[in-house]
């Protein structure tokens, strides 16, 4: 959704009542950041795929993608530091005080 990027113009078109709110980050550190991060969630539970109204997480690594070659895996941006996180309806506050405590477990 940000005006920067260079498919916005496809995006406003895709989605003329606004954009999601599913995101995915690369957290440095591999997957030793990604499991320290994910330990770190407190209200944000873990599941293995994404979409409901609560905030949910997923590693791909360990999921969707454990059955493909890490090669191939890295081809798609899939690496071994990367987290989906799917935002839902709970108090916004919430939220980024249980991203806040595990982002500082992988600091």
């Amino acid at each position: 959704g940000l005006e920067s990027h260079p498919q916005h113009a496809l995006a406003c078109r895709l989605y003329p009542n606004g954009f999601g709110a599913m995101l995915s980050f690369e957290l440095a550190g591999g997957e030793a950041a990604a499991r320290a991060f994910l330990r770190g969630l407190r209200r944000i539970p873990f599941v293995p795929s994404l979409a409901d109204v609560a905030t949910t997480v997923s590693y791909p690594v360990a999921t969707s993608h454990r059955n493909v070659p890490p090669a191939e895996r890295a081809a798609m941006g899939v690496g071994p530091g990367l987290v989906r996180l799917s935002i839902g309806i709970e108090a916004v506050e919430d939220i980024i005080a249980d991203l806040d405590g595990a982002l500082a477990r992988v600091r």
